[in-house]
């Protein structure tokens, strides 16, 4: 097979011949021939002689190129050799590049005196001595052979050779070699004032004889300049014996600056070589300012007065009336320290004849400093026909007074001629042109596109005689023109295509003229014009044409009939009037009639009064001379798919010259932009050879130099397309004026007319005289050929008259290709007559002939872009306009002379608009192949943002079209579209002015099998291996950026284009500085578009190489270990940060003595710019921004050889450092970083060997760059996990966490925008020695000089490897480099890590020792059980045990057992995986007695590995006891509960006992839901329960209606916050969480004490509901009438937290009079039921303890309080009550900076049960038992209501204070007996009746002597109405005068009025009954009126 094929090149022989120096007794002459089929730069043969010395060298460049080469060298005569062939005398060694032998049957063959003595047939020869042994590499042969027989030929002769520097010199008989510095011919520069340089040169005489030097002198100079070269040292004989030399010294002193050349001859009596001659040079410089003037790329001597176009001064022919031609000279100072000052004013003065003509139109700059140059421009504008001349003169300061001012003379010729542009032209295909008939006697004209006879036609519409083929006698018919305006025209010219055939002489046609509304006078007569009438008609009185106007008969039918006539109208007449009509009129007479007559293709030309400017744009800016500039991306309004019918000249100054082409929509081109038309990706006219599609052109078409971009569909070859006989034009021409049929001017593809035979592209001028005589008109150049054809690419087609103008050239994507003349018979005959033609009307898309009659000429392809300029373009003008197109379209391009003959090779340089090289062939040799590029260039209004090559062979088709195998590379910028135009529209990201990216390739066979190289990465690491390997496919192509940094680029190639690899996984873009892919290439990722192709972004820096292959993606947990002396990790210049915020993390393990280190940076050595992420001298971490700006250091040094993750978070000049996730040092108002273009490396500073520094020693794990500032969370959230999942293959994807999932709650990336990660390392993902940026912006980091790719061993996250305690070492894996999981930080020491992710896989415990209790608690971010039971040891007995909080995840497949007080808490949002197949086990106590009810509610439920928050039955959870179904006592032996005391209250009736619903062992229990039981009976107070289940975790609801109760609990195996409770089920606005919306209880929890312990008997019961609100507990009453009401106390008080498994009552009953009432509106809405909240957020670690959680446990146990208490601070005051009938009742009342004196939702507590004797709050008419205020003020009045069932003796007295100050005073005010008790001081007792006592008793804060009476409306005055006295009763205790009461309803109308006029303490106003509802009672008073407001129910 074949390696890389490079660029063709020309045959090379090197031959060397070495002659020993011995002398031989007997000579034989020995010849060599060498004969290579194929694949001969593979190959070579070396000759030596006996003794080693080389003798010859053959090879043809030995470059692995595929050529086919044969040659037979002499090698003299040489010493016999008499030894056997074996091992010794002469031999040859014999090379093969590849090891695949001699392609084609190579061979070697040798003879001595004529006899073969080697004959080596490479392919006959053994397996021992052939040259293919499959090696795929170098494979070489030594041969040996005798050198004997003599010869004839060996005689003694001389054979002269010389050297120079060692060298050979070859002898130049032609003189054409190039002198070289390497053999001392080219002398280098020199100053002209001083010094020179003295070379020496060697003659050999290598021959037999002596050799004899015979010239006089020895050594002869001659040449150009022979005077700067002197023999200064002759050779010192003139005879030189065989093997001898002799030297001569040349010495080079330069008398003028730039080259100077001379000839070197040394005649001799060599046979062959006499004179010996080269050439030799050097070049005259000097440090003085030194002028030289240069044009065309050519100097111009001071003082020249030969114009000539070699140096611009000639500016050639140009049009008088129209167009300028502009040339550049260039100011050139050849001086080296000097400035050249230019001293004249003008700069450049222009003087002489024709000075006028001749114009500066750019000036050049001044000074022109050393070494440098200036341009100025003239412009040529004739103003006269004839020569015209004038002289340039600069002035100037060169040290050559001689050259001041510097002159040389200029010339132009002006001619004169037809004017130069179109005004007008009408050829009626779209409408009629505005022309109307006007007379219609006997006929009409008609506007149609046919005729009625059979044999004629026309070029689409015109118009005709209506009754035509038979017209009327004595018709007149007249049809009028539009009016012209030929304002601003002169030089004008009527030219009108027409037909006619009628009576001779009688019947015709002519046209009539009226300037400004006068009068019409008949336009010309017989012969004024061209073709203008034929002689005088009858019928009209004048002159006209009759007769018939057509002579030609053709073979075929139909065809074109018109003639062109034509006439100058007159400037007198003419020039510059605005309203100018015509009129054409055809007349017969009353004799015979014949056809009639038509018109068509009404043109007027006109020159401008006044010139013309030069477009404003123009390809390249070359504005002067353009005429036309059509092209498809421009000045079109058609949308893809539609009909083109209008295609805007875009080459305009005024309407004059714009030069637009149009269509009628039945025959235009579509128009298309889409996808799969297209020229590299731009829209076309797309024409279809099918239909008659063509589009007009109004003018501006010249033969002087045009260029057209078409693709034909089909071959273009000697018969193009499929149409008979096979010809296609991309743009026609009208120029002939007759035989229309005829006439193939234009650009033609295929047979395009008969002057040529075998032409495939020609340039036709006019019909043609087949058989005649040349005549003036006609001609062509063409390209002929017999074998080459054009397809699978456009063609830019460029025609141009040579600079003689005597010829056509022709040139196809820049190589020229004319080569025949067109001739005056089909296959030879004499050469037509050069012409050209001007400013003509264009066809598009179709040639003349082929619409006038002839065999169709229609395109079927595309065309792009037409240029044409009325004069020729220098070559290097063409060249830009050249590569302009080429980059546009995809073309690859060819030198003008290029010999090659592949059309997919380049061999010139691509130029901009400037000049400026873009792809330079020579330096890009071997990468030629398929040349394209994107870029823009505002010169040439081009912006080409996505290309590809157009050279698209393919070799099959797919599912997704051809498979191609050339053209297929794709790129765009930093996107691709379906068009450039899409591109452009839609792409914000643009070029810069210049900027280019241009690529081209190897031209490999993309078909041959991929090279692959593998590498083991962790070659450095024992034991371990990370191997990666590529496969790349053999085409490579080079890419080269140009004019500054290009943004990142798509790259796209078609994935049927990597052939023979089938990858496994992801294709990739291999990227190099070189053209070898070894370990240091870089990659890209390629994705698949879903379109068959593979995409991916590249930022191409500088010139890379790229080609496309396969390199498996290697997955390994890793992290990367580095040396600390050359090891590193390169990504290039990228990760500048965000100057607005930004994190770093990384996790590293440093070895001993890692100091001065960088972890990460992008800075230079120096550290003058750029940022810094590293370990410091004392081992702190530290950060630095801006080359060291600013700096922060952690407070603590890192360890060694311990990981720790480090991390710095930037936001708007605020940083802090992080170790672990703890914040450690911070600062504020650092500067914002500044981009730097300095690398990003991982382990070092630097990267530019060899100023790399700050090697880091040691591993690295997890880099990661984020252009946000995490949060704390954030950052602490992914510290223990890679954010990918490398599960996925080929490509990981990039996620929230590999550990834990994503679709967790508490998912804390959430609010992360993914391209905010600018750079993530995982050091997980390789391809090839890169590893993989998974963030998705592909900068891979290049592993540098490294291949210790390690073990990973930071914990990501940290697993367990063997049973043991949570706090030992050896329980977890890699410990010996890891801190423990929850460890205290090493910044102070005290913090815990508790967002650690940890895996359980062994049996662990969480403890002092194996059953003793941790210290402290412990939590972490995610916790995950695989296997084995996780202990949190705790114990009962002394209340001890710890919490254990997971924040975030928790996935069990283990167990969790709580030992003791240990619980498990996870926090709001954190989840339990619902796939979790383990349990969790927790202990609780509960009343061993048989008889006493406690509330449970299980923390656990059923497992499962599908949901959570199971239903259970008690039977399945609780594990260590049993339950009996029959019975009423449960049992001690087994340990077993009586199930008929298991009952549960869900949702249902208030206090409706009957309701309990009974659930038993076996019945079905919601998760959250209350259950009540009884205990075993065993002897301990209480008994220990053991619950196990899957754990309740998260939020979930219970439903509870309206005036409906719901036994419930703590459903957590954790504590739970009452407070967050009760906020979780009240509306927001009524104290309760933002966002609630309804009030789901009343506030308060209700917690079941049970006193009694002897009895099953409900009516012996005593027991009650202690009640919790966020105020606070009171304790239980025994006083429901339903079980023993003896009104006893309970001993526990509700608390704060609930422990784990208690149960409690939720109601949604309150008083729903409360809501709105005015005088307390302290509650806004009812309490309606919905759905109970539970959630995390009410979990808390609070272990049991006398004060918060005994409510399942026997009174007599005591425990301490958990340590993390909140500690209650608010004042609280607990009450007793003492009733006359034993009856008790405990208030609480509190303070609370919530709370208001009107009732709040969950602070207060309605007295929910009905009891004989009680005490209460008073609200109103409602009752509380706990209330809120906001103050205990001195003003504070807090009413009391008790009720009594028989008279008797009450006690009111303090159970409690809490809180409260000494100095606070406390009474109880008995209204009706105006007495205040100080209750601090003792219990107040009153004797009380049976009854009601409401408003008689309050507690006050003050007695009454301290309360004022300023404020009337803080007075004791009262009223209220008693239902059952039916009166309004009125308190006046401070005995005011009460003049009358006045009662309103609530709409202010008067209900009673009563006139009291009393100061009594009681006064009653009697009334009949009165609705229930709110209403105002007004008091007047001798104070004043006081207004209250009352409930009345």
């Amino acid at each position: 097979m074949k390696k890389i094929t490079f660029l063709l090149r020309y045959c090379i022989l090197i031959i060397s011949i070495l002659l020993s120096s011995n002398a031989f007794s007997q000579t034989s002459e020995v010849i060599a021939s060498v004969n290579w089929p194929s694949w001969s730069g593979e190959n070579r043969v070396e000759i030596y002689n006996p003794s080693g010395t080389l003798l010859a060298t053959i090879d043809d460049g030995y470059d692995s190129s595929n050529g086919n080469y044969s040659t037979t060298l002499n090698l003299g005569c040489l010493a016999d050799d008499l030894n056997i062939p074996g091992g010794t005398g002469y031999y040859a060694i014999v090379y093969e590049l590849y090891g695949d032998g001699w392609n084609g049957g190579g061979r070697l063959d040798i003879t001595s005196g004529g006899v073969s003595v080697l004959a080596y047939d490479e392919n006959s020869e053994p397996g021992a001595n052939d040259l293919d042994n499959g090696s795929s590499g170098l494979v070489t042969q030594t041969l040996y052979f005798q050198v004997t027989n003599g010869g004839a030929a060996c005689v003694a002769s001389p054979e002269i050779n010389i050297q120079g520097a060692g060298n050979n010199i070859a002898h130049d008989a032609p003189l054409t070699n190039t002198p070289s510095v390497t053999n001392d011919t080219d002398f280098g520069s020199h100053d002209i004032t001083v010094g020179s340089n003295a070379n020496t040169f060697t003659i050999q005489n290598t021959g037999t004889g002596t050799l004899n030097l015979t010239g006089a002198p020895l050594v002869v100079i001659g040449g150009t300049n022979p005077g700067d070269f002197t023999v200064t040292t002759a050779p010192l004989t003139s005879t030189i014996a065989a093997s001898g030399s002799t030297t001569f010294i040349i010495t080079f002193n330069p008398t003028l600056t730039g080259l100077r050349t001379a000839t070197v001859s040394i005649a001799n009596d060599d046979s062959d070589e006499n004179p010996y001659t080269f050439n030799i040079q050097g070049t005259g410089i000097t440090t003085l300012q030194e002028i030289n003037i240069i044009g065309n790329g050519n100097s111009i001597v001071d003082g020249d007065i030969t114009p000539s176009i070699t140096d611009d001064t000639d500016f050639g022919s140009m049009l008088v009336s129209a167009g300028s031609v502009v040339h550049t000279f260039t100011i050139e100072n050849l001086g080296t320290v000097t400035s050249l000052n230019l001293t004249g004013a003008p700069l450049v003065n222009i003087t002489g004849t024709h000075a006028s003509d001749f114009t500066v139109t750019a000036v050049p700059a001044t000074p022109i400093t050393a070494s440098n140059s200036t341009t100025f421009e003239i412009t040529f504008n004739p103003s006269g026909g004839g020569l015209r001349n004038a002289t340039v003169s600069i002035a100037n300061d060169d040290a050559n007074a001689d050259e001041n001012p510097y002159n040389f003379d200029i010339l132009g010729s002006g001619i004169t001629g037809p004017p130069q542009y179109t005004a007008y032209y009408e050829n009626f295909d779209i409408n009629n042109g505005g022309w109307t008939p006007i007379t219609s006697t006997n006929g009409s004209w008609t506007w149609t596109n046919s005729f009625t006879t059979a044999d004629e036609m026309g070029e689409g519409s015109f118009w005709r005689n209506n009754n035509y083929n038979s017209y009327n006698n004595n018709t007149n018919i007249v049809v009028e023109s539009p009016i012209y305006d030929f304002t601003g025209l002169q030089n004008l010219k009527f030219s009108i295509d027409v037909k006619y055939n009628t009576e001779n002489n009688n019947d015709g046609m002519r046209i009539l003229y009226s300037v400004s509304g006068g009068a019409y006078t008949l336009l010309g007569a017989s012969g004024s014009g061209t073709n203008w009438y034929e002689d005088n008609v009858s019928a009209l009185g004048s002159d006209g044409w009759n007769d018939d106007g057509h002579s030609a008969t053709p073979a075929f039918s139909p065809h074109s009939q018109f003639g062109r006539s034509s006439i100058d109208l007159a400037d007198a007449t003419f020039s510059n009037q605005s309203n100018v009509r015509f009129r054409i009129e055809f007349s017969s007479d009353g004799s015979s009639t014949r056809e009639g007559v038509a018109f068509d293709n009404i043109l007027i030309e006109a020159d401008p009064t006044t010139a013309l400017s030069d477009p404003s744009v123009a390809p390249a800016n070359l504005t002067t001379n353009l005429r036309l500039w059509l092209k498809t991306n421009t000045g079109i309004v058609a949308t893809d798919g539609t009909k083109l019918t209008s295609w805007e000249d875009q080459a305009f100054d005024s309407a004059l010259d714009r030069d637009d082409a149009s269509a009628e929509s039945s025959i235009a081109p579509t128009y298309r932009d889409n996808a799969t038309r297209n020229i590299n990706f731009n829209p076309v006219a797309d024409f279809d050879h099918n239909n008659v599609e063509y589009m007009n052109g109004k003018g501006g078409y010249y033969a002087k130099e045009y260029f057209v971009v078409m693709r034909s569909d089909d071959e273009v070859d000697t018969a193009t397309g499929s149409i008979s006989p096979g010809r296609q034009f991309g743009i026609g021409g009208r120029y002939s004026d007759d035989a229309f049929h005829e006439d193939p001017t234009g650009l033609g593809m295929g047979s395009s007319t008969s002057r040529y035979s075998n032409e495939i592209i020609a340039h036709n001028v006019s019909s043609f005289p087949n058989g005649g005589a040349p005549n003036a008109e006609s001609w062509g150049r063409a390209y002929t050929t017999t074998t080459d054809t054009y397809e699978n690419h456009p063609l830019i087609i460029n025609v141009k008259t040579n600079a003689a103008a005597t010829s056509t050239e022709i040139y196809k994507n820049g190589k020229r290709i004319d080569n025949t003349n067109a001739s005056t018979s089909f296959g030879g005959g004499t050469d037509l007559n050069f012409n050209e033609f001007s400013n003509l009307q264009y066809i598009i898309g179709a040639g003349r002939s082929g619409l006038a009659g002839r065999s169709t000429s229609q395109m079927n392809g595309m065309i792009t872009e037409i240029i044409s300029y009325t004069s020729p373009n220098s070559a290097i003008n063409q060249q830009k306009i050249h590569s302009y197109l080429a980059i546009k379209y995809g073309t690859t391009l060819q030198d003008a002379a290029s010999a090659l003959t592949d059309h997919k090779l380049n061999d010139v340089d691509y130029i901009d608009s400037a000049g400026n090289v873009i792809w330079d062939t020579s330096a890009n040799a071997g990468y030629n192949y398929d040349v394209a590029g994107i870029g823009r260039d505002d010169d040439s209004q081009l912006n080409q943002k996505q290309s590809k090559s157009q050279n698209d062979e393919s070799d099959g088709v797919d599912a997704y079209g051809p498979t191609k195998t050339n053209g297929f590379l794709t790129i765009g910028l930093s996107n691709l579209y379906d068009t450039n135009n899409q591109n452009i529209s839609t792409n914000p990201t643009t070029f810069n002015d210049g900027q280019f990216l241009m690529w081209g390739n190897n031209g490999a066979d993309i078909t041959t099998a991929p090279f692959t190289v593998v590498v083991d990465m962790s070659a450095g690491i024992g034991g371990l291996t990370t191997p990666v390997s590529f496969d790349g496919m053999q085409r490579i192509w080079k890419v080269v950026e140009n004019g500054g940094d290009i943004p990142s680029c798509k790259v796209s190639i078609p994935e049927n284009a990597v052939r023979n690899i089938n990858p496994p996984g992801s294709f990739l873009m291999f990227i190099s500085d070189t053209n070898v892919f070894d370990p240091t290439a870089d990659y890209r990722v390629m994705t698949p578009d879903g379109s068959g192709n593979l995409e991916t972004d590249y930022n191409f820096n500088g010139t890379k190489f790229i080609t496309f292959g396969y390199a498996e993606q290697v997955i390994r947990e890793r992290s990367v270990y580095f040396d600390g002396l050359v090891d590193y990790i390169d990504v290039e210049d990228h990760l500048d940060l965000n100057t607005t915020e930004f994190t770093i993390s990384a996790w590293i393990k440093r070895d001993a003595g890692s100091v001065n280190a960088s972890i990460v940076s992008k800075r230079d050595a120096a550290f003058t710019e750029g940022y810094d992420f590293r370990i410091n001298g004392s081992g702190q971490f530290e950060f630095t921004l801006n080359g060291g700006a600013a700096t922060i250091t952690s407070s603590v040094a890192i360890p060694e050889n311990e990981w720790h993750q480090v991390a710095v978070i930037y936001n708007g000049g605020n940083a802090t450092l992080y170790i672990d996730g703890i914040a450690d040092t911070s600062a504020s108002s650092l500067p914002a970083p500044v981009a730097t273009s300095q690398k990003f490396l991982i382990a070092a500073a630097d990267g530019y060997d060899p100023n790399t520094t700050a090697y880091f020693a040691g591993n690295i794990d997890e880099v990661r760059v984020w252009d946000v500032a995490l949060t704390l969370d954030q950052l602490r959230y992914i510290m223990n996990q890679e954010i990918i999942d490398s599960s996925i293959v080929p490509t990981p994807t990039l996620i929230g966490g590999d550990i834990v999932p994503t679709t967790i709650t508490k998912y804390e990336l959430a609010p992360i925008v993914w391209s905010s990660l600018a750079g993530y390392y995982p050091m997980s993902v390789y391809t090839y020695t890169n590893t993989n940026d998974m963030s998705g912006n592909n900068h891979q980091g290049a592993l540098r000089n490294l291949d210790t790719v390690d073990y990973q061993t930071a914990p990501l996250p940290y697993e367990s490897q063997v049973a043991g305690s949570w706090d030992a070492d050896a329980t977890w894996l890699n410990n010996t480099v890891q801190t423990l999981p929850n460890a205290l930080s090493i910044v102070d020491g005290t913090t815990p890590i508790d967002w650690n992710i940890v895996e359980i896989n062994n049996d662990v415990y969480l403890g002092a020792g194996a059953t003793a209790v941790r210290t402290r608690d412990c939590s972490v971010q995610a916790l995950i059980i695989n296997s084995g039971d996780l202990q949190v040891n705790g114990n009962t007995a002394s209340n001890d045990g710890i919490g254990l909080t997971v924040t975030h995840y928790l996935k069990l497949d283990g167990t969790i057992d709580l030992e003791g007080e240990s619980q498990l808490i996870q926090t709001d949002e954190s989840d339990l995986d619902p796939t979790s197949s383990g349990t969790l086990e927790r202990d609780q106590q509960g009343n061993s007695n048989l008889y006493l009810y406690n509330y449970w509610c299980s923390p656990v439920g059923i497992s499962n590995i599908t949901t959570n928050n199971n239903s259970y039955a008690l039977q399945d959870i609780f594990t260590n006891i049993g339950f009996i179904n029959s019975g009423y006592n449960g049992t001690t032996v087994p340990i077993r509960n009586a199930d008929y005391w298991i009952w549960k209250f869900a949702n249902l009736t208030g206090n409706e006992y009957s309701l309990w619903q009974h659930v038993r062992s076996t019945g079905s229990l919601n998760t959250g839901e209350g259950f009540t039981m009884k205990g075993p009976g065993t002897a301990t107070p209480d008994q220990n329960y053991v619950l196990q289940g899957k754990p309740n975790n998260g939020d979930f609801t219970l439903t509870l209606g309206a005036g409906n109760e719901y036994l419930v609990g703590n459903p957590y195996p954790s504590a739970m916050d009452a407070n967050e409770f009760i906020r979780d089920n009240i509306s927001a606005t009524d104290g309760g969480k933002t966002g609630n919306t309804d009030n789901i209880i009343n506030g308060a929890l209700y917690f079941w004490d049970h006193f009694a312990n002897n009895t099953h008997i409900l009516s012996e019961y005593e027991g009650g509901y202690a009640i919790y609100t966020l105020m606070g507990g009171s304790v239980a009453i025994s006083n429901d009438t339903r079980i023993d009401a003896s009104g006893q106390i309970g001993t526990m008080t509700p608390q704060r937290y609930i422990p784990v498994g208690q149960g409690f009552f939720v109601s949604a009953i309150t008083d729903a009079s409360l809501v709105g009432d005015p005088n307390d509106p302290g509650i806004t809405q009812p309490v309606v039921g919905g759905n109970i909240q539970f959630k995390n957020s009410q979990r808390a670690f609070i272990k049991e303890s006398p004060a918060s959680s005994l409510f399942l446990k026997n009174g007599s146990k005591t425990k301490s309080s958990s340590k993390n208490t909140n500690k209650d601070t608010r004042q609280k005051i607990k009450l007793m009550f003492d009733s006359p009938d034993g009856y008790h009742r405990q208030l609480l009342v509190g303070v609370d900076a919530k709370a208001s004196n009107n009732f709040d939702l969950g602070y207060d507590a309605l007295l929910a049960e009905t009891n004989k004797e009680d005490m209460y709050w008073e609200f109103n008419s409602a009752k509380l038992i706990i209330q809120a205020v906001n103050n205990f003020n001195e003003n504070q009045i807090l009413p009391l209501g008790i009720k009594t069932d028989k008279d008797g003796l009450a006690t009111i007295k303090i159970d409690a204070l809490e809180n409260i100050k000494a100095s606070t005073n406390i009474y109880i005010h008995d209204k009706e007996l105006g007495t205040y008790h100080d209750l601090k001081q003792g219990h107040y007792e009153v004797y009380l009746n049976t009854g009601e006592h409401a408003n008689r008793f309050e507690i006050t804060f003050e007695d009454s002597k301290a309360l004022g009476t300023d404020d009337f409306e803080n007075t004791n005055l009262e009223i209220y109405f008693s239902n059952e006295k039916e009166s309004f009763i009125v308190h006046n205790p401070d005995l005011k005068y009460i003049e009358s009461v006045s009662v309103y309803n609530i709409l202010g109308q008067s209900i009673y009025e009563f006139n009291s006029k009393s100061s009594e303490n009681y006064i009653e106003h009697k009334t009949k009954s009165v609705t229930t509802g709110v209403y105002i009672v007004k008091m007047k008073t001798d104070s004043g009126v006081l207004s209250k407001k009352i409930l009345i129910k």
